[in-house]
């Protein structure tokens, strides 16, 4: 399956595209490479860096939600990232490399899904992360135009406010609420192997850019659009 296909199963759009080709797809797994191009957006020094790395896994994700969903002749739902526990960022992979992802389905339950995902290279482990995620149903939630407006329609939000002031879920897709994003829950990731030795560039810069996305990304697709009706 070429770059042009997988598109057809995952919301994301060049150069943000980060599967090459669908490998396996079933009810419980999904396994995708990615080559890594020299010019990938998340390639520095000629290494994919953690932000790169963390997104391969989210995109994997998302493709098995749409296989399914192309499978049954459905609509592909929207799919967000509720948590992502226990990063391990063990390697960075360089450019060149041909990386293999795999996405085990943990726990199931309703439109909630639990993954274990890893990222490998020649055989060693790059990368590796347990992800919560909600499928918006479109019968049971009401999904606001900005969120579908979004690059990146895998949300990582982290809702860790107090008691008094707490966003529910429900919050999400109310047009009328004001969200808070506070950013994800680092706390359990751990850097080790190779990657530790930059260790401290990760945690000060990269996990800055992955808690960023969410506002990146919108302000990115939000320019493209005015680009394109410039047009």
């Amino acid at each position: 399956m070429h770059q042009e296909e997988i598109t057809e199963y995952i919301p994301q759009r060049p150069p943000i595209v980060m599967i090459s080709r669908l490998v396996e797809a079933g009810e419980k797994n999904i396994r995708t490479e990615l080559d890594v191009a020299a010019d990938n957006v998340f390639v520095e020094n000629g290494k994919l860096m953690a932000p790169g790395l963390v997104e391969n896994i989210a995109q994997t994700a998302a493709a098995r939600v749409g296989f399914l969903a192309k499978r049954d002749n459905v609509p592909v739902p929207l799919g967000f990232i509720g948590a992502i526990q226990n990063l391990e960022v063990l390697e960075l992979p360089p450019a060149g490399a041909t990386l293999q992802t795999e996405i085990i389905i943990t726990h199931e339950l309703f439109n909630a899904t639990v993954v274990k995902g890893s990222v490998s290279h020649e055989g060693r482990i790059q990368a590796q992360c347990d992800m919560k995620i909600f499928i918006a149903q479109k019968n049971k939630t009401r999904v606001t135009m900005k969120l579908k407006n979004l690059a990146l329609p895998l949300i990582a939000f982290a809702l860790s406010v107090s008691a008094a002031n707490a966003q529910s879920s429900k919050d999400v897709f109310d047009p009328e609420v004001k969200l808070t994003w506070i950013g994800l829950d680092w706390s359990k990731t751990h850097v080790i192997g190779d990657a530790a030795a930059k260790a401290d560039q990760i945690i000060d810069r990269n996990f800055v850019e992955v808690n960023q996305k969410i506002v990146n990304e919108y302000k990115n697709s939000t320019s493209l659009r005015l680009s394109a009706a410039a047009k």
